[in-house]
């Protein structure tokens, strides 16, 4: 991804709260398929995920929500409680706490920030599931350094 933006830190520029970059869509399936979020590609590997796979979504039966959203080897993550996608900005990503992994359910009322193996910021949220997977909502929020 690349954005027409002078200040690599802040993936837009405009008048207002920052809000992020364009907000791309992706239907992504449980347990095997993972998302590199820096190139918006997804990786197939059944087994065991891409050096460049940032997050996964499984599937966990024993929840009403059944998506579990997961980081990958090498980045990290964060929930921003109470948070609606669209109105996270550049400022509380920038203030954001990391973890090394969370078991969260991944639906509309969840939203999470992912620093990528790289290091930018990417947030994701407004998840739906199906039987095979999730659909959900990302956008940059920062460049790596």
């Amino acid at each position: 991804m690349s954005y027409a933006c002078g200040d690599k830190k802040n993936p837009v520029n405009n008048s207002g709260p920052d809000t992020g970059g364009p907000v791309q869509t992706v239907f992504q399936k449980f347990s095997n398929q993972y998302l590199d979020l820096d190139s918006g590609l997804i990786d197939s590997v059944s087994i065991i995920p891409g050096a460049s796979a940032d997050v996964s979504i499984l599937f966990n039966a024993g929840r009403a929500v059944h998506s579990v959203l997961f980081n990958e080897s090498g980045s990290a993550i964060s929930r921003l409680v109470g948070e609606v996608f669209s109105e996270v900005t550049v400022a509380q990503a920038d203030t954001a706490t990391f973890l090394g992994r969370l078991d969260v359910p991944f639906d509309s009322t969840n939203t999470f920030l992912i620093k990528t193996n790289l290091g930018s910021v990417y947030k994701l949220g407004n998840a739906s599931e199906t039987s095979t997977g999730a659909t959900f909502d990302y956008a940059l929020m920062s460049v790596a350094p």
